[in-house]
């Protein structure tokens, strides 16, 4: 008698823990969220953060990693930077070299962060502010994609509105309000020593006041936790223009934040926009090609669950 009660208790116990696992909520995802501030130049950036002039920016460095000397591709050009960013190869291994919308060019031809995403099951978005993005807009790749035409504020708003509608576990937010205001000012030059345009400071603190919305945003949602943000750029600039070696060109920033980010400061290593999306992907759980360039930047807070890689369409 007494052992076919135990053996009842055993058998009720096992079948209250496999009740308490099927009711309980499956684990959160985690997200990629990464910010393209388009022309950002460190340079100036230092001076705006001294002055206090870019509060939310200075706030994910605190609480994050970061590097005000990260490198981006050459040609130092929007485009092809941006599809560096986001393919982990160069540009002579992804062929983008212009820097023009060119509709007949189609997509690019090599795997973009968002097909890996979107191979392993994960919903993924952009919302970026030039048109000739759409090389980026591989058929099935993402869920949703927006050209958003304004300043950052707009960009911003319709990031909000993606997070909150299609839940992304991979975002990217472009902002192109700088570029433009570096084009039509100047970002200054330190070889001629003609100061940053104020407009161009300007829309650098545009920048950052969108970006404290959509940081709000992640952080309100309960989500901050099991997110990975980044905030770079695809290039600098001097004078009016960019596309040069120059390192006013060349030099970017990165800075990494969100609870999936160590809180370490200063990064001590190289960085570049090519270690961009392989550290996204692992930062989801995610290997990347073994065709992309660059590196996982030591930044996670810990080692990524690497989850097998389907085939990408």
């Amino acid at each position: 008698m007494v052992t076919m009660l135990r053996r009842l208790l055993c058998a009720a116990s096992a079948l209250a823990c496999l009740l308490f696992m099927a009711a309980a909520p499956p684990p959160a995802p985690r997200r990629a969220v990464l910010v393209s501030w388009d022309g950002a130049k460190p340079a100036v950036l230092r001076t705006l953060l001294d002055r206090r002039r870019l509060p939310n920016l200075a706030r994910l460095m605190r609480e994050g990693r970061w590097s005000l000397e990260a490198r981006t591709v050459v040609p130092s050009l929007t485009l092809p930077s941006h599809v560096s960013m986001l393919t982990g190869v160069s540009p002579r291994v992804h062929g983008v070299l212009w820097n023009d919308d060119r509709p007949e060019a189609g997509t690019v031809s090599v795997p973009t962060v968002f097909e890996v995403a979107k191979a392993a099951g994960l919903r993924t978005a952009m919302v970026y502010g030039k048109s000739k993005f759409r090389t980026l807009l591989k058929p099935g790749t993402l869920d949703a994609a927006e050209l958003v035409g304004g300043d950052s504020s707009a960009v911003a708003r319709a990031a909000l509105r993606v997070l909150r509608d299609e839940s992304p576990s991979l975002l990217l937010v472009h902002f192109a309000e700088p570029d433009a205001a570096g084009h039509g000012h100047g970002w200054g030059d330190a070889a001629s020593g003609a100061p940053p345009s104020r407009e161009y400071q300007a829309a650098l603190v545009s920048a950052d006041h969108a970006l404290g919305r959509i940081v709000a945003a992640l952080r309100a949602d309960g989500g901050w936790p099991r997110t990975f943000l980044v905030v770079t750029a695809d290039h600098g600039g001097h004078g009016k223009t960019h596309g040069s070696e120059d390192p006013q060109d060349m030099t970017i920033p990165w800075v990494a934040a969100g609870g999936l980010v160590l809180r370490q400061g200063k990064l001590a290593v190289p960085v570049s926009t090519l270690d961009t999306p392989r550290t996204a992907l692992a930062a989801l759980g995610l290997t990347a090609p073994a065709t992309w360039e660059g590196k996982v930047i030591p930044c996670l807070v810990q080692a990524p669950v690497v989850t097998p890689l389907r085939r990408a369409a």
